[in-house]
């Protein structure tokens, strides 16, 4: 299993803020998390989970790490934290009872909570809880994003991989942005190795 390190920048100035942390299992992610419960699911989460804690010990900077709503229960189980968030991805199941509670408590144990890959119109269910950081929304998706920033929501713009991507994500507000132009760093040999396309 290969764990990728991408930077999120603050877009004005190219400060690397964080990183996003992802599991790359060999099998692929679709067929890596194909499961038929969310226990399932969790043990497959708590496998990379655990190799990113690992490999977040190379860095010095805040790091965000993938989990699906569905297995925020098993993960507050456990007393897992590190310095960052936690971004939730929407794949899986139906989003958890007590869902609310739930980011209530990523909150106490000292993360920032993110919706990653949010499809822009689910956002008003996301709005409507307490607690949520921000956002991370595609380029593909500038209209809706533009929207989210006017509500004072925080957003990182993902998929960003030319200097025009940037000026467009910053046109519309934008402060925070993800993607190929600003690298794709990689866990190799125990080395951070950055390969950027700009």
């Amino acid at each position: 299993m290969d764990i990728a390190f991408q930077p999120i920048i603050l877009m004005v100035t190219g400060e690397v803020i964080a990183y996003e942390i992802l599991c790359r299992p060999e099998e692929g992610i679709a067929n890596y998390f194909k499961t038929s419960t969310p226990k399932e699911l969790w043990k497959k989460e708590k496998i990379c989970l655990e190799a990113a804690l690992k490999a977040i010990k190379m860095i010095d900077a805040p790091v965000h790490i993938n989990i699906t709503a569905t297995s925020i229960p098993f993960f507050l189980m456990y007393d897992y934290r590190w310095k960052g968030a936690i971004e939730i991805v929407e794949w899986g199941f139906p989003l958890p009872d007590g869902f609310g509670a739930l980011i209530r408590s990523l909150r106490r144990r000292g993360f920032d909570v993110w919706i990653d890959d949010l499809s822009p119109l689910i956002w008003p269910v996301f709005s409507s809880y307490s607690g949520i950081t921000g956002y991370k929304i595609s380029l593909s998706d500038l209209e809706y994003a533009k929207r989210i920033i006017d509500s004072d929501a925080p957003v990182i713009i993902e998929k960003i991989e030319t200097e025009e991507d940037a000026v467009r994500a910053q046109k519309i507000g934008a402060i925070y942005g993800q993607g190929y132009l600003y690298g794709r760093p990689k866990l190799i040999g125990g080395e951070i190795k950055s390969e950027s396309t700009s």
